[in-house]
């Protein structure tokens, strides 16, 4: 069945901004674990979008090239929960890396650092459901 979108350059764009006000929600309160940080919520939020958008258009065409270079693994059926799946530690070093630059080089909260990780992960899992909605309906989606 053929579809698509009319405009999905506004899509991203809504994709991105719910992710950035639900990335930045989250670090308000994540900051009160590094309170010597100096960064504001906003940086942060920028940021670890800005990281979401890099590593998912990488991941994104890594996944596309070997579903392209194995046809078979399109016909398995757990395919798309797999490669969502696949996202956990993908998303645990965009955290990692945020967290890591801004708020904790030297590991003096080893285990703040990884609850946070974690959090962040989750929140990102959850923030895909209302970014996607976003998408799909400023994207323009049509189905013939």
């Amino acid at each position: 069945m053929p579809g698509g979108l009319t405009d999905p350059v506004i899509g991203f764009s809504t994709f991105a901004a719910v992710k950035f006000i639900g990335y930045t929600a989250l670090t308000i309160r994540m900051k009160k674990s590094y309170p010597e940080a100096g960064v504001s919520a906003f940086t942060l939020g920028l940021t670890r979008t800005g990281i979401g958008v890099a590593f998912g258009f990488a991941y994104g065409l890594a996944t596309t090239m070997v579903i392209t270079a194995i046809p078979s693994l399109g016909a398995v059926p757990w395919i798309s929960f797999l490669l969502y799946a696949g996202l956990y530690p993908v998303r645990l070093l965009e955290w990692w890396i945020l967290i890591w630059f801004f708020l904790d080089r030297t590991a003096k909260n080893p285990a703040s650092r990884r609850r946070w990780r974690h959090v962040g992960t989750w929140c990102s899992y959850a923030l895909d459901i209302p970014a996607l909605a976003g998408f799909l309906a400023t994207g323009g989606l049509w189905i013939c």
